[in-house]
C-alpha cells in the first residue's frame, strides 16, 4: 500500500506560510519542538497533537495554557474535514486534502474540495418555489463546520461544486474567489472564510474553488450553515461569553534587533544635536511595524508596514513648533492632528490576500481647540482632578473621526468609550497603593491602566462590533520591570534594549479582540 498523506497549510506569526504534507499517524505540533514548531509566544510547549486514522483527521489538546479554537470554540478533542482550521495560539492551521480509498487500479486520489472519480457528484440543493431570495451572512471569526448535504445526506464539501478530482499530488489550496456580482459581508475573522450575493439576491455558498470559477460553473444555492457557537452565561455581557476566537496583534521584536536601530538612533541624535530625531523616530515605528503582525482575520493575517519620511516629520515639526510657541500654544491642536495624521496616513497593514486597511483620520485642529482649551481649563482649575475626564474625552473625539479603509473604502470605525470617573477610580487607587508599597504596586498599576483603555476600545468593521480586552496580569508585568531592571544595572545599561523589547510584547501580545455578543451597541457608518 503506498504512503497516504495529508496536507497541512500553517500560517505562522511573523513568519511565511508553509504547507506541508504528513504520512505519520501521529504529527505534533508545540511552541519550540515537535513535528510542527509555531514559534508562537501565545502556544505551549507541548501543545497539541493530530492523529490520521481510518481517513479521518483527529486534533487532540494536550492541555496547552490558551487552548485549542475549533468553530469559535476551545475543544480539547475534535475531527477536521478537508477546507476547515483550527488555532494554536495565534498560529492558523488548515486541512487542505486527505487521502481517499484507493480507486481504479491503486491510484491515490487527494480531494481538495471536489468530489473523487468514482463517486456520483451530490446533487444541488434548491430552494422550495416561492422561497424568498435572503443574503447568507457569516459571524466574525466562525468557521464553517462539517456538515451533511441537505439533500443526499452525504459530506458536503468545503467546495459543495462537483468537479474534477486532482490525482497524484496534492496542491496548495488558493484564495476563495467570489462569483459576479457578489459582496463580501465580513472581512475580518478567521482566514478562508468570505460571504456572497449572487445576481438577483439569491444566497452563494462561501466556499468556491479556482477550477470551479475557470469552468465559470454556477455557485450552489443553499441554506446558510449552521455555526455552532457556545451560548453566554445567563445574563453575561462579558464578550468573550460568545466564544469567538480573538484578533490579536503580536510583536516578534528582539532586543538584538532593537539595539541596532536604538543605538544607532540615539547616536545619531547626540551627534546632530537633535537634528535626526525625526529620522529616529521613523527607524523606530517602521522597526516596531515590520515585527508586527494582527490576525487572524479572514483576509489572513496583516502584517504592518511604515512608510513615512524623517524629512517630511522633520519640516512638520519644525513648522508646528514655531506656530505653536508663536501662538502661545492656540495651535497646538492643529499640530497634533497633523502629527497624528502622519502616522496614521502612512501605516498600512496588508493581508494574505493582497487586501490593504488603512486607519483614515479626519479631525481638524477646530475640532480638537474647544476641547482642548475647556479640557486645560478645568485641569489647571482642580488642580489636576479633572485630567482623567479629559483624557477620555479627547479619545473619544479622535476615536470619533478615525474609520477603517479597505483598499481606498471605509468599512469600520472606531469608538472610545470609557469614562473619567472610572479612570479616575483606577488612577487614585493605583497612586495610594504605589506609594503604600514603596512602588512595588507600580507594575499592577500599570496593567490596571493598560486594561482600562484596552475595554474602552471598540472597533466597528463590516457591522461586526469588536470589543478590546488586555489580558496581561500585574505578576508578569512585575517579574519582567524587575529582572529587566536588575540586568540593566548589572550590564551597564546595556540590557536595556531587551528589557524594552520584552515590554513591548508584553502589551502587544496581551491585547485581543472579541466578538461582540448580540444586541451590542454599535455606530453608523457613514
Amino acid at each position: 500500500m503506498s504512503e497516504q498523506h495529508f496536507v497541512l497549510r500553517i500560517q505562522y506569526v511573523g513568519k511565511p506560510i508553509e504547507t506541508r504534507s504528513f504520512a505519520a499517524a501521529k504529527v505534533s505540533i508545540g511552541r519550540d519542538v515537535g513535528d510542527i514548531v509555531l514559534g508562537d509566544p501565545q502556544s505551549s510547549a507541548r501543545h497539541a497533537e493530530i492523529e490520521f486514522s481510518n481517513e479521518h483527521v483527529l486534533v487532540r489538546d494536550l492541555g496547552s495554557t490558551n487552548g485549542t479554537i475549533f468553530n469559535g470554540l476551545r475543544s480539547p478533542e475534535f475531527v477536521v474535514q478537508p477546507g476547515q482550521f483550527f488555532q494554536c495560539g495565534q498560529t492558523v492551521i488548515t486541512l487542505l486534502s486527505v487521502p481517499q480509498p484507493v480507486v481504479g487500479g491503486g491510484r491515490t486520489i487527494v480531494a481538495l474540495g471536489h468530489v473523487p472519480v468514482g463517486r456520483p457528484a451530490p446533487p444541488v440543493w434548491t430552494p422550495p418555489a416561492g422561497t424568498p431570495a435572503r443574503p447568507v451572512f457569516q459571524p466574525l471569526g466562525a468557521a464553517t463546520p462539517a456538515a451533511s448535504h441537505p439533500a443526499s445526506g452525504a459530506p458536503a464539501s468545503t467546495d459543495a461544486i462537483a468537479g474534477p478530482s486532482i490525482g497524484m499530488e496534492p496542491t496548495m489550496a488558493m484564495p476563495a474567489v467570489h462569483s459576479p456580482g457578489a459582496v463580501d459581508a465580513a472581512a475580518f475573522g478567521p482566514p478562508g472564510m468570505s460571504t456572497g450575493v449572487q445576481p438577483g439576491g439569491a444566497p452563494a455558498s462561501a466556499w468556491q474553488t479556482p477550477r470551479a470559477f475557470l469552468d465559470q460553473q454556477p455557485l450552489p444555492v443553499g441554506p446558510p450553515p449552521a455555526v455552532p457557537v457556545a451560548p453566554p452565561p445567563s445574563g453575561s455581557t462579558d464578550p468573550r461569553a460568545s466564544g469567538v476566537p480573538s484578533i490579536q496583534p503580536n510583536f516578534v521584536g528582539t532586543g538584538a534587533e532593537l539595539f541596532g536601530v536604538l543605538f544607532v538612533g540615539g547616536l545619531l541624535c547626540l551627534l546632530t544635536l537633535g537634528l535626526y530625531v525625526p529620522w529616529f523616530v521613523c527607524s523606530l515605528q517602521k522597526f516596531v511595524a515590520s515585527r508586527t503582525t494582527l490576525g487572524p482575520t479572514r483576509r489572513g493575517m496583516l502584517r504592518l508596514e511604515f512608510i513615512g519620511n524623517g524629512g517630511e516629520l522633520f519640516v512638520m515639526g519644525i513648522v508646528g513648533g514655531l506656530l505653536t510657541m508663536s501662538t502661545l500654544g492656540l495651535y497646538f491642536p492643529w499640530f497634533a492632528c497633523r502629527l497624528i495624521r502622519f502616522f496614521t496616513d502612512n501605516t498600512t497593514a496588508l493581508a494574505d490576500d493582497g487586501t490593504r486597511y488603512k486607519l483614515r483620520f479626519g479631525a481638524s485642529g477646530g475640532d480638537l481647540l474647544v476641547s482642548w482649551l475647556v479640557g486645560g481649563l478645568l485641569c489647571f482649575v482642580t488642580l489636576g482632578i479633572y485630567a482623567p475626564w479629559f483624557v477620555c474625552s479627547l479619545l473619544q473625539l479622535l476615536a470619533s473621526r478615525t474609520v477603517i479603509e479597505e483598499n481606498g473604502t471605509v468599512v469600520g470605525q472606531l469608538e472610545f468609550v470609557g469614562q473619567g470617573a472610572e479612570l479616575f477610580g483606577t488612577y487614585i487607587v493605583g497612586m495610594l497603593l504605589t506609594a503604600i508599597t514603596f512602588g512595588i504596586y507600580g507594575s499592577w498599576f500599570q496593567v490596571s491602566l493598560f486594561v482600562f483603555f484596552a475595554k474602552g476600545t471598540r472597533v466597528h468593521v463590516q457591522g461586526e462590533t469588536l470589543f478590546g480586552e488586555f489580558t496581561g496580569t500585574g505578576g508578569e508585568y512585575f517579574v519582567i520591570t524587575l529582572v529587566g531592571t536588575i540586568l540593566t544595572l548589572l550590564t551597564l545599561g546595556i540590557y536595556v534594549f531587551w528589557y524594552i523589547a520584552s515590554t513591548l510584547r508584553f502589551q502587544y501580545n496581551h491585547l485581543a479582540f472579541y466578538r461582540a455578543l448580540p444586541g451590542a451597541s454599535r455606530v453608523a457608518i457613514s
